[in-house]
């Protein structure tokens, strides 16, 4: 073997290692959209980033946990228009979130758009510890209509064991980016007891637990002077592997019209005696008055 062929081959190998070590030090970072109705006619797209644990910090005194992260949000619009948002984010946690770094984090940013194809991407690196990580989908950001009968995205809350949210674009009462003129945005989800929403569901839920499914119908039909709505909602459970829909016990913990019109739907749905493995929520909303339905769906995974 030549010299010259060794050391080619000596810098392959450099360089697999070099990726493989890049590959393994990468965040493992998910997120799926919500999409709202936004005041000036565009679509609010929340985006719940999850990054896989173990997730790294700082120790500080106290044992206190410190973390500094630059938080990216880009969406590439038709005909070369950028969206791109920046922030850094700094946090001290306290000594018993480390246990729960184990499972993971949450940040919570969001962007305005027009309605129509775009690429979206989320990136995190935390400052000073050499990790980093992207999510990037491109996806149709669909027109949502205050102003007629419909649903929003049905987002997932757990209260009960869910990883720190670290970053809430709307606790923090940010700018959030593509609103002019620059302003905060009122949060979809709305607040709990506690002031704040629960954190958004994440990895696998247990049969012997329940969740929080949070959903705003818009134009939502108001009761009439009998006092009972011409709103009908349906939930069900579906494998998504198919098979026959499962009807959930539900419980409503917040059944509220907003000034806007929009009524926000907190229910808490049980799963007892479901089957472990991958499930679908569904929920169609009908106004019995008009005869308009629309429906929407979310992924669930219940473990084994």
């Amino acid at each position: 073997v030549s010299a010259a062929a060794a050391e080619a081959a000596a810098a392959e190998a450099r360089d697999r290692a070099a990726a493989e070590a890049l590959a393994a030090s990468a965040l493992a970072i998910s997120c799926r959209p919500l999409f709202y109705p936004h005041p000036d006619g565009r679509t609010l797209v929340v985006l719940p980033v999850e990054i896989g644990g173990p997730v790294p910090a700082v120790a500080a005194p106290g044992g206190a946990l410190d973390l500094d992260l630059d938080l990216i949000v880009s969406a590439d619009l038709a005909e070369g228009d950028v969206r791109t948002s920046r922030r850094n984010v700094r946090a001290r946690l306290k000594p018993e979130a480390k246990e729960a770094l184990e499972r993971g984090m949450q940040l919570r940013d969001a962007i305005v758009l027009p309605a129509g194809p775009a690429g979206i991407s989320v990136s995190v690196r935390l400052n000073g510890l050499d990790r980093s990580g992207q999510w990037a989908a491109t996806l149709p950001v669909p027109a949502r209509d205050g102003t007629r009968f419909g649903l929003t995205e049905i987002a997932t809350l757990s209260p009960g064991h869910a990883i720190p949210v670290v970053f809430d674009v709307f606790a923090k009462r940010e700018n959030v980016t593509g609103t002019v003129p620059s302003a905060p945005v009122a949060d979809p989800l709305g607040a709990d007891a506690r002031g704040r929403p629960p954190a958004y569901v994440t990895g696998s839920l247990s049969s012997a637990e329940s969740f929080l499914a949070q959903v705003g119908v818009t134009a939502a039909p108001r009761a009439g002077s009998s006092g009972e709505s011409p709103l009908r909602l349906d939930w069900e459970l579906l494998p998504a592997a198919g098979g026959s829909p499962v009807a959930p016990p539900v419980r409503y913990r917040r059944l509220e019209m907003r000034e806007d019109g929009m009524l926000d739907v907190v229910a808490e749905i049980a799963l007892s005696g479901l089957d472990a493995g991958e499930w679908v929520l569904r929920l169609t909303a009908e106004n019995l008055a008009t005869r308009e339905k629309d429906s929407r769906s979310a992924p669930l995974r219940i473990a084994p």
